[in-house]
């Protein structure tokens, strides 16, 4: 935090308004997520002149999210609706940044499954599902296979609130293969961990289909609430990228569907032209051996024959923070 500070008071004299900016919204950040929300006040009407004065519009939004981040964590729903609908218009300007954009649909999640628990309303997780088909798409466009690892582990949870179990282990079985692939090793166990608890609750969850069992009890059951504060607390992990760097260029990448990596052994093809490599695909067949595009059959027993590896040669897989292409000054932090 002191370092921050000596960066905004050194930025504001240089009069480099941006990056002063960003100052200000780690600060404004890091003071709410420590309940600190006098001081996160202050700091946040400091950006508010700012964007004022600067007219700029990348700050302005950037002073809108740390608005509705600061309303969100408020009790009364009035201030919690004003949070929603600041993080709507966020995202209907459709701005090119990626970080803006990634926290605005989490905390746009975050909020919806408090209505979600408060309502019990099982129409709002739909709005929940689109947000999380937003954050998948923008996690694979960004090839950021650490976000999108963790998306399809959120979505792995939510399924579990509508109580459809071969959703729920899809989505933990590609999160997992994904963490696997691309080294996120801890990631990897984890997710593991939490589908073999998931397996050995199966007849319970199928249990609850019996019986009206409110959302708010699915919520504590998927262990919802500590799965977000999970995801939220490690926002730079989030914006990190992965890269290969190939030696050689092989003829054609194919890519595997589930892990998002390149196919080295066995390959199995759909009809849809869907591509799984050998450990995703008998990786889904124990679940259901269908096609996760058509939900047509795939037959394990017929792989195609495999691509050699030096074709495709050796890659060194590279771990960098997402750099937005016209807003690099400074990363947001924790």
């Amino acid at each position: 935090m002191e370092y921050l500070k000596q960066s905004l008071a050194l930025n504001r004299e240089l009069g480099q308004d941006r990056s002063a900016a960003f100052n200000l919204i780690n600060i404004t950040i890091n003071l709410i997520d420590n309940n600190d929300l006098e001081r996160a006040k202050q700091y946040l009407n400091d950006l508010e002149q700012m964007e004022i004065c600067s007219k700029d519009n990348f700050i302005n939004l950037w002073y809108r999210f740390c608005k509705a981040y600061l309303l969100k964590t408020s009790l009364r729903a009035p201030n919690r609706g004003e949070a929603e609908v600041i993080l709507k218009q966020i995202l209907d300007e459709e701005f090119d940044d990626y970080e803006l954009n990634v926290w605005t649909l989490l905390k746009l999640c975050e909020l919806l499954l408090i209505e979600v628990r408060t309502l019990n309303d099982l129409g709002i997780l739909e709005e929940v599902e689109t947000l999380i088909a937003q954050l998948l798409d923008l996690a694979e466009k960004s090839q950021s296979y650490h976000l999108l690892t963790e998306i399809n582990f959120l979505k792995g949870k939510i399924a579990l609130l509508t109580l459809d179990m071969k959703e729920a282990r899809k989505s933990l079985t590609q999160a997992q293969r994904i963490a696997e692939r691309w080294g996120f090793n801890q990631l990897a166990t984890k997710i593991s961990l939490e589908h073999d608890k998931l397996r050995n609750q199966l007849s319970m969850w199928d249990d609850l289909r019996e019986e009206e069992i409110s959302l708010s009890d699915r919520i504590k059951l998927a262990g919802m609430d500590e799965h977000m504060e999970h995801l939220l607390r490690n926002r730079a992990t989030l914006t990190t990228q992965v890269k290969e760097e190939q030696i050689t260029v092989h003829k054609e990448r194919k890519i595997c569907l589930v892990c998002k990596g390149d196919i080295l052994g066995f390959m199995y093809a759909c009809s849809c032209d869907a591509l799984y490599c050998e450990k995703c695909a008998r990786a889904l067949s124990e679940i259901e051996n269908v096609c996760l595009v058509c939900n047509t059959p795939i037959d394990i027993t017929k792989p195609i024959k495999p691509y050699k590896e030096e074709e495709v040669g050796k890659k060194d897989i590279v771990k960098e923070p997402h750099k937005n292409p016209k807003n690099n000054d400074i990363p947001l932090k924790k």
